[in-house]
């Protein structure tokens, strides 16, 4: 996998910008693997578990351009910032899967043997184009104490090929808006409330071969912001209503007769709840950043309609203190909890809460600036997420460095 990215941007005489951004990504891989069989695994009588196997080969290129124009205008006692663009993207898949058996696996016994895989079960692929152009505009007014945001975006999509031997076309169409209203008091207070709509098409096919349909969604939030005079900071509590339907989920389905894996959408799904958040310089040397979220998620529709989402947790929360030695360097640290959430949409398997540790530190001098990051550094073991095609741990301690210098 490579891709390449360019960003230009030029100042015209008007005091208006223009700006573009190109990307080019291709993805190229084969893969066979093993994994426990069935969606219930059982150890069989002798300790061994059975297994099943994939082999897939997958390319995929995608082209992207983004052109923006922005630039602002006073009308009255209006100003508008104002922001024209037009993206473009086209998404070319080709892959192709087969699906096997390989012998029994013994723990106390390993045997590694690739000779002894065999790949009899179902076999197929696809070969998509995706091609998606959206236009888009948005507003930003400042009138005194008001602030307001309008945006519209309109987007025409559209893919061409087979998905498992079927039709998988679809040519779809959507405009989409934000608006948003917020009041800057006197006292540092600034109460908000925004509405949005969304539309994303996705290329690809589902497990069956079918065209996936358009992720659709709405959103209510209400809000209040705080910034205190007598000390740098930032207060904000919000309270949000979420609807999308057409959400994709990894499953692994007996068709006619056969094994196969891929995606399924389901219908609507609702997500509701609160956010906390604070950021606040104590000294010249001490910033503490906070934050805790309240998430209650719910499917609407299908065969688990009155369930919660899998691995959306309904608690979370983090703190992150830091300090500046006044000589270049910065260090701190935090911690971050995620609260229990459930690994299917059938909410059979539940997930036990965690909470991690985590340090960093920056150094800068000059042209030179260093940064080192540790996650998870008491190395805690967890169930991270799952899936149809089982759970997946998160990671371990890990440490990252970075040297970087500026000319």
């Amino acid at each position: 996998m490579w891709n390449l990215g360019v960003e230009i941007s030029h100042e015209l005489d008007n005091g208006w910008t223009l700006a573009q951004g190109f990307r080019y990504e291709k993805f190229d891989w084969d893969y066979t693997g093993t994994s426990v069989q069935g969606f219930e695994p059982v150890i069989n009588p002798d300790g061994t578990f059975n297994r099943t196997t994939i082999d897939q080969s997958e390319e995929s290129e995608t082209i992207s351009l983004d052109t923006r124009l922005s630039g602002e205008l006073t009308t009255g006692q209006a100003v508008h910032r104002l922001l024209f663009g037009l993206d473009v993207q086209k998404y070319d898949a080709r892959d192709f899967t087969i699906f096997g058996s390989a012998p029994a696996f013994d723990l106390r016994d390993p045997q590694y043997d690739s000779d002894a895989v065999t790949l009899n079960g179902f076999r197929g692929g696809r070969d998509v184009t995706f091609r998606q152009i959206g236009l888009y505009v948005q507003d930003e007014v400042e009138w005194g104490n008001w602030r307001g945001t309008l945006g519209l975006r309109h987007d025409r999509a559209e893919q061409d090929g087979l998905a498992y031997g079927q039709d998988s076309s679809f040519d779809d169409s959507q405009t989409t808006g934000r608006v948003g209203l917020s009041y800057i008091m006197d006292n540092g207070l600034m109460p908000y409330l925004s509405y949005a709509t969304s539309f994303e098409p996705l290329p690809g096919s589902d497990v069956t071969g079918n065209a996936l349909e358009p992720t659709e969604g709405k959103q209510w939030e209400a809000g209040l912001k705080y910034s205190p005079s007598a000390f740098e900071g930032l207060f904000t509590l919000a309270l949000y209503d979420l609807r999308q339907t057409n959400l994709t989920r990894p499953v692994s389905e007996v068709i006619n007769g056969e094994t196969r894996s891929g995606l399924r959408q389901i219908g609507e799904v609702r997500s509701r709840g609160v956010e906390l958040s604070g950021l606040a310089s104590l000294t010249e040397a001490w910033d503490v950043q906070a934050s805790y979220s309240y998430n209650d998620t719910e499917q609407q529709e299908g065969a688990n309609e009155g369930n919660a989402l899998p691995n959306a947790p309904r608690h979370l929360a983090s703190l992150w203190v830091m300090r500046d030695f006044g000589n270049g360097l910065q260090a701190g640290g935090g911690i971050r909890h995620v609260g229990e959430r459930f690994g299917d949409d059938a909410n059979a398997d539940e997930l036990d809460s965690v909470t991690l540790v985590d340090l960093a530190a920056r150094w800068e001098r000059e042209n030179v600036e260093a940064t080192l990051n540790v996650s998870n550094l008491t190395d805690e073991a967890y169930v991270a997420s799952c899936s149809a095609f089982g759970c997946f741990y998160g990671e371990g301690r890990t440490l990252s460095a970075r040297v970087a210098y500026k000319w």
